[in-house]
C-alpha cells in the first residue's frame, strides 16, 4: 500500500498531472497543442492523448483555438 507522501507527492510536484487533463468536446482536433507542448507530451489523432512527462507549462492551453 502506498504512503500518503507516494500519493499524494506526485499530485503536489505535478509529476502525474497529465492524467488530470481532460479534453472538451469543444476540441477540434486542431493539433495545435501538440505542436506547441515543448515535451512532446500530446498526440492528436481521432483524440488527444496525453503521456506522462507533462511539463505543466501549459502552452498547450494558452495556445487551444
Amino acid at each position: 500500500m502506498k504512503t500518503w507522501h507516494e500519493t499524494h507527492a506526485a499530485k503536489i510536484l505535478r509529476r502525474d498531472a497529465a492524467w488530470e487533463y481532460t479534453v472538451s468536446d469543444d476540441c477540434i482536433l486542431c493539433g495545435t497543442c501538440a505542436r506547441v507542448c515543448p515535451a512532446n507530451n500530446i498526440v492528436v489523432g481521432d483524440t488527444v492523448e496525453f503521456s506522462d512527462h507533462c511539463e505543466v507549462c501549459y502552452a498547450c492551453l494558452h495556445n487551444c483555438p
